[in-house]
């Protein structure tokens, strides 16, 4: 079923004056991409591209740090020595090369990766609006960002840029012209993954038969701007192309794809073969245009054995220069909303790698719908420019913006343009009157809790009126006992620890370290935050869509489970009928469920809609997305073995929303769903197979849509059922994502859900990890004999036969194939061979389960009504 999807709320509709405008409001979400992959081909191709002259000369004039342009800091991890050095070299050209003010922070991994994989990077975050930003709705890799902002964006404990390199391959670290046969360039596979990590990376994907950027989002990224097709059309310009199009699929496997001309250069032809290869498509240069050895070769999709090219080359550079490496920008901190018009000081710090034009910092602002122009002024031997207006006492919104010109022959302008669109200008604006609007709200709810750490609650609020926040307070229960309330305090570096620091969004943290001393390991604790700002505004998250009905949320609660680890096993197995304590859950449980003939780890009956909030300003939309993980985690790790079985088995039933028909997991569409994921670590988790919902079985999805119940976003009334029940095998983790033999791993069991249609949810029966599972399951333990029904098809009654243990009182019951109970009898059986008759006259018409209990087991058998 559609739904619709709403987005956090960034912009609001402008008045039109000259051209149009519309409000812009600095916003900090952040966006996690996918690994560029880069593949090694081993085919030698002995070539050397030296250094570029500016790296030659710096370091034959004096290697002085004062040369360079940029500071890298790398923390290696796993690393040899020689590696190290070798990953230097790569830094030192870089750090020549591109300009920044702020120190790019590296994390590096030495670790097997796939066949003739050589290497992928990533940068760790896209930050959107941040101040400083050139493109409005634009997503920039978050070193790009802090050189544009002139400052961290995030905390000095954060990698701007993470990526890892194959231990398995064979590696040349020494001078290039002493390269072996046979081993890849050291430095120049690490110059390469640098460029990804510093943004040479689009956010384009494909699914199915459709192409699209945003990685889910509304948004593209900095270098996504740039592409266009042979003939000059933009990709995301929305008049040339449709989003999440075919049309937009041709093109991203239509090898004939550009980056946009810069002045001076050829245009780039970009990377985009006929078959999208995730990772590598479109975030590199084409290798057939620029072949090994040629000056634009490094940032090509694949390398060659005794390939070393230590020069990223004209094309790459210029491409980085556009993004904004080489630029100049305005940093401003947009003014908040104000109780009155006195006089305001509008301040921003320009930035520049060239100098600045005398006389041409501006900056232009609204009022009535009329513009009037000031001049900024300089502070003499900063960087920082200043206006102060005053306004009259009929003022009640002012919007404003700045520009200046710089030697390289630019008009920047902030807020920037929104990417192809440069017909109109955003506007910063604020009110001047009461407050009226509560708090914004950011929060990271805790999810299951090792015992021993402390519970730390970060949370992010933020307010329309300049220091206006009057209280943060945490409201919690523990085992449903309400607790006194825990109050939080602004992050204060001073007091704090520096760990918890989060660079620019600082001002915006209110923290208490271990909040919740003396928690026990199976208490569960809810918890809801309230902010308040000093005119009484109040805003309370999580909130949840209760009812089909509700046209807006009401107050409600996060969900955090505390739990200890037993040791590590090499394998396990359950029925669950004894195994609830091995579970640390949130939401799960292991119970005995109608439907079922003995316990099994089920969800809630029916799962919960997601939790979450929308816009305080009252627009509507969504500020939190709506979003709930019930959690059921093995308390055991298991060592990935070595053995024949490295797999893990389970029976299951899955009633929960089927996404739209094509999509996929991870995409927008794709709605509720469950997955089973594993960890190293306990904190970062990955799927150890794609996310599923009851399309996953044509059964499962018509008994889901059998029965529905509501208004616009209806519920599936259907239940589960024993005869629902699918068998599911997963492999356990391959080594390239980290696991090595040996490598203890945790699982859990995750069910998503979002704030619309939900139903029966999920059931686990019968795990085996690492052990070889019974053929048949062991829930269903058969007596001597099955039941013989008969006539089947029935019409007006039904006969069921069946061979007992010995006499005893038999339990039989009727389902329909939705999971409803339509008939229960219990009867006693003076002989082993049991008859009994049924009236099914009054049956719908369909199909049925007949269930017979006896001491020794149950039995079931399928028959129709017609």
């Amino acid at each position: 079923m559609r739904k619709l999807v709403l987005f956090a709320i960034l912009f609001l509709a402008g008045i039109n004056g000259l051209f149009a405008q519309v409000t812009y409001k600095q916003n900090f979400k952040t966006l996690k991409g996918h690994d560029v992959v880069c593949p090694g081909l081993p085919e030698d191709h002995f070539s050397i591209i030296p250094a570029p002259e500016v790296v030659a000369r710096a370091k034959n004039a004096r290697a002085n740090a004062e040369t360079k342009t940029a500071t890298f800091i790398v923390e290696y991890v796993n690393f040899p020595e020689n590696a190290k050095a070798a990953f230097q070299r790569a830094v030192d050209i870089w750090e020549y090369l591109i300009h920044s003010d702020v120190p790019i922070r590296v994390s590096a991994y030495w670790e097997q990766l796939g066949t003739n994989v050589l290497g992928a990077a990533n940068t760790t975050d896209f930050k959107i609006n941040f101040p400083g930003a050139k493109k409005a709705n634009t997503y920039y890799p978050i070193a790009l960002a802090e050189k544009l902002a002139g400052k961290p964006l995030n905390s000095d404990y954060e990698a701007d840029i993470y990526c890892r390199f194959n231990s398995a391959m064979t590696w040349h670290y020494g001078s290039p012209e002493t390269i072996a046969a046979g081993t890849y360039d050291f430095t120049t596979i690490v110059l390469h993954e640098l460029g990804h990590g510093l943004g040479f990376i689009s956010t384009m994907r494909v699914t199915g038969q459709n192409g699209d950027y945003g990685l889910g989002t509304p948004y593209k990224s900095i270098y996504d701007i740039f592409l266009e097709t042979q003939d000059g059309r933009n990709l995301i310009d929305t008049a040339s192309y449709d989003r999440n199009s075919n049309e937009m699929y041709r093109i991203l496997t239509g090898n004939n794809l550009y980056f946009e001309k810069t002045v001076g250069i050829e245009r780039p032809k970009v990377y985009a073969p006929t078959s999208f290869s995730v990772g590598s498509s479109i975030s590199h240069l084409d290798d057939n245009t620029y072949f090994s050895g040629t000056q634009n070769a490094l940032m090509t999709s694949t390398a060659r054995s005794r390939e070393v090219t230590h020069d990223p080359g004209p094309l790459a550079l210029a491409i980085f220069h556009e993004m904004g490496w080489k630029t100049t920008t305005i940093v401003h901190d947009e003014i908040k909303n104000k109780l009155t018009g006195a006089p305001t000081k509008f301040v921003v710090n320009v930035l520049s790698d060239t100098s600045i034009v005398a006389n041409s910092a501006k900056m232009h602002y609204r009022t009535n719908g009329q513009f009037q122009t000031v001049n900024l002024t300089n502070t003499p031997g900063t960087n920082e420019y200043t206006a102060t207006v005053g306004f009259e006492n009929d003022v009640t919104e002012v919007g404003y913006y700045f520009e200046v010109q710089d030697n390289y022959g630019n008009t920047v302008k902030i807020p920037g343009s929104d990417g192809v669109r440069n017909d109109f200008q955003y506007l910063y604006s604020f009110k001047i009157g009461d407050d009226k609007n509560p708090p914004y709200v950011q929060h990271t709810p805790l999810q299951v809790e090792e015992v021993s750490y402390p519970k730390d609650f970060l949370v992010f609020v933020d307010d329309d009126f300049e220091d206006a926040i009057a209280s943060v307070v945490i409201n919690y229960k523990v085992n449903g006992t309400t607790q006194t309330p825990i109050s939080l305090s602004k992050f204060d570096a001073d007091i704090n620890s520096p760990e918890y620091s989060q660079g620019l969004n600082d001002e915006y943290l209110y923290i208490i370290e271990d909040g919740m001393k003396g928690l026990r390991t199976g208490d569960h604790i809810s918890y809801q935050i309230v902010a308040t700002d000093k005119s009484g505004n109040k805003t309370v998250i999580p909130t949840e869509y209760t009812s089909t009905s509700a046209s807006t949320p009401t107050e409600s609660f996060y969900d955090f489970t505390v739990t200890s680890l037993f040791p590590t096993r090499n394998l396990y197995a359950t029925d669950f009928e004894n195994a609830s304590n091995d579970f640390a859950t949130i939401g799960f449980s292991v119970k005995d469920e109608d439907g079922f003939n003995s316990k099994a780890l089920h969800s809630p009956h029916p799962y919960r809609n997601g939790l979450g909030a929308l816009d305080p300003a009252g627009s509507g939309g969504t500020y939190l997305n709506f979003e709930r993980n019930e959690i059921a985690m093995l308390r055991y790790p298991v060592s990935i073995g070595t053995g024949s079985n490295l797999y893990i088995t389970f029976d299951e039933v899955v009633l929960v929303e089927p996404g739209e028909t094509g999509s996929v997991y991870g995409g927008e569409e794709f709605y509720d769903y469950v997955v089973l994921e594993g960890s190293y670590d306990g904190s970062t988790w990955f799927p150890i197979e794609s996310g599923y919902d009851s399309r996953d079985n044509a059964l499962w999805e018509r008994v889901y849509n059998g029965t529905m119940s509501g208004g616009t976003y209806p519920n599936s009334l259907s239940k589960g059922n024993i005869t629902l029940t699918k068998k599911r095998s997963m492999r356990m983790p391959p080594r390239a994502q980290g696991g090595a033999t040996g490598t203890p791993i945790l699982l859990r069991f995750r069910l998503y859900s979002d704030q619309f249609t939900n139903g029966w949810g999920w059931s686990i029966d019968n795990l085996y990890i690492q052990e070889e599972a019974p053929v048949v399951l062991a829930t269903e333990t058969e007596p001597k004999s099955g039941i013989t029904l008969y006539p089947n098809p029935s019409v007006e009654y039904l006969e069921a036969e069946m061979t007992l243990s010995e006499p005893q009182k038999v339990l039989v019951e009727i389902y329909s194939m939705e999971g409803g109970k339509v008939y229960s009898e219990y009867i006693q059986a003076s002989e082993t061979v049991f008859k009994h008759r049924v009236g099914v006259a009054g049956f719908a018409s369909g199909n049925y389960v007949v269930k017979i209990r006896e001491s020794k087991g149950v039995a079931f058998k399928r028959f129709t009504k017609l």
